[in-house]
């Protein structure tokens, strides 16, 4: 059975458990890299949202795997080749010799992503207080500030504006979903007509749970936010930058793509 082995925030391993399942293989998966000593070690993002918050993943841990994967990343970066890993790192890309059988990487490169049904992995039924608005945006900061990732206002007032010609928003409840208020709130005085809205700073939880649950969406370049528009059943706005990448299939009567 084949392995693949969770890096990144939630919304990346969400996209590789999709990779998985397009290769229609059967596989389990390992949390040992995103474990927090691990990550540590690594020198990687120590995120405080886990995957398993938010769907089932079949993790098991195999430690000659473990050694095989250590192995196949030290030659790969000196070689470029591997003896059983597929390796889709931002350092190192490569492919196995001998077999297919260890995966590691973000494998977003034309990966099929389907916003047309919402997906099997997600647990969307806890949301706080059972809120639901009728329109989520959500505005990544934090650390994507400090590697100059952010959308800035000019997307979010574009997509506010063609929502608002899609539909009749003015008595639509609207949260602001954000890792980073005062950044957030720069964003929202640029979207002209958006006056009455809820600031929402919660657990990365349950802010997914309301951007999941909203009956629109306007999303961030977050895949964590993406991860929410496959459950979306409304309107998405989605940042054309996701369409350079993946194939994603979306029905053109209910996504905007800015």
């Amino acid at each position: 059975m084949k392995k693949i082995y969770s890096i990144g925030g939630a919304g990346n391993v969400f996209l590789q458990q999709i990779y998985m399942q397009n290769l229609k293989v059967a596989f389990t998966s390992s949390d040992f890299l995103v474990r927090g000593f691990v990550r540590r070690l690594l020198r990687h993002t120590d995120h405080s949202l886990r995957a398993s918050d938010l769907f089932e993943i079949e993790a098991s841990e195999n430690y000659f795997y473990n050694i095989l994967l250590i192995f196949d990343l030290m030659i790969g970066r000196f070689f470029g080749w591997t003896l059983f890993s597929t390796l889709d790192l931002r350092s190192i890309k490569a492919r196995p010799l001998i077999r297919d059988l260890l995966y590691l990487g973000y494998f977003q490169e034309g990966l099929r992503l389907d916003l047309c049904n919402p997906s099997s992995l997600l647990r969307v039924s806890n949301t706080k207080n059972n809120l639901r608005y009728d329109l989520a945006i959500h505005i990544r900061g934090g650390d994507f500030k400090k590697t100059n990732n952010c959308l800035g206002g000019d997307y979010y007032r574009d997509a506010y504006l063609n929502l608002s010609r899609a539909l009749d928003m003015t008595q639509f409840s609207v949260a602001v979903i954000t890792d980073d208020k005062p950044y957030s709130r720069s964003i929202v005085e640029q979207i002209e007509g958006l006056v009455v809205y809820d600031l929402i700073s919660d657990s990365p939880v349950q802010d997914f749970y309301l951007l999941a649950g909203a009956s629109n969406l306007i999303c961030s370049n977050s895949t964590y936010c993406l991860m929410a528009a496959t459950n979306c059943s409304g309107i998405k706005v989605l940042p054309r930058l996701f369409f350079k990448k993946m194939e994603i299939i979306y029905d053109p009567e209910s996504t905007i793509i800015i």
